[in-house]
């Protein structure tokens, strides 16, 4: 049951990065075209062949998608790093369970292990404030 967790929460991460980047979000594959009135042949105004996106739109797009993002990265790193630590607590309880006397040589090895376990953690969420405050997809205004 993790394993299908996991795998379903990569997938859904990888649809939403795959759509802030890919080039037909921001609206470059269906450029708008103008058809002016000497093309037509006649004193029509121009008319425009559809509406094009305005790119306060596509920032609240890009913005949206990020945020989601950012909230998946901090999800799944926060079920993974619990995941993780209760396994390395769990097999320190029962290594010490085991041999009582070698309790001084697990416990900061434990400690150590924990702390590699949150800077997982800690790094999925800058990622996720990067993505939230710097982020990198944002057109340049």
């Amino acid at each position: 049951m993790k394993n299908i967790l996991f795998i379903t929460g990569i997938i859904l991460t990888l649809i939403v990065m795959m759509g802030a980047v890919s080039p037909g979000f921001c609206g470059t594959d269906n450029p708008t075209t103008v058809v002016t009135a000497q093309e037509h042949g006649s004193e029509a105004p121009a008319a425009a062949s559809g509406t094009p996106a305005s790119g306060a739109d596509n920032r609240a797009k890009l913005l949206i998608i990020s945020a989601f993002a950012a909230a998946f990265a901090i999800a799944f790193a926060a079920l993974g790093t619990g995941i993780g630590q209760g396994n390395a607590v769990k097999g320190a309880m029962e290594a010490i369970g085991r041999n009582p006397e070698a309790q001084n040589k697990i416990f900061p090895a434990l400690i150590l292990g924990l702390a590699f376990i949150e800077s997982l953690a800690l790094y999925a969420l800058l990622v996720s404030l990067a993505l939230l405050f710097f982020n990198p997809l944002l057109p340049k205004l």
